[in-house]
């Protein structure tokens, strides 16, 4: 949402055209509760000439039920020791280095 002084500077018209263009249903601009114009992108867009893009939106969603809930729960846990795991080893592995690292 912009206010017709920040479209004006936009699309290089004074706040007063975009005032009659609304009058005249050029564009007609939205009002706030307090009675202020104000405008969309869109018709920021449809004053310069372009469309607006259409974008496609995908989404993803898994649907458990209650008896599932506790092979949710033990995956998380085989995740954690999985990664907890791999830490230990590769902090174990380094042990044998401690006295070859340079300290800063």
């Amino acid at each position: 949402m912009s206010n017709p002084r920040e479209i004006g500077k936009l699309i290089g018209r004074s706040v007063i055209t975009l005032q009659k263009w609304d009058r005249k249903g050029i564009v007609k601009a939205h009002r706030s509760l307090t009675n202020r114009r104000y405008y969309t992108h869109e018709q920021y867009l449809q004053v310069i000439g372009r469309k607006a893009v259409e974008k496609k939106v995908i989404s993803y969603c898994r649907v458990s039920s209650a008896g599932q809930k506790a092979d949710v729960a033990s995956q998380k846990t085989q995740d954690l020791l999985s990664i907890i795991h791999c830490f230990s080893s590769r902090l174990y592995g380094l042990r044998k280095y401690r006295g070859k690292c340079v300290r800063w």
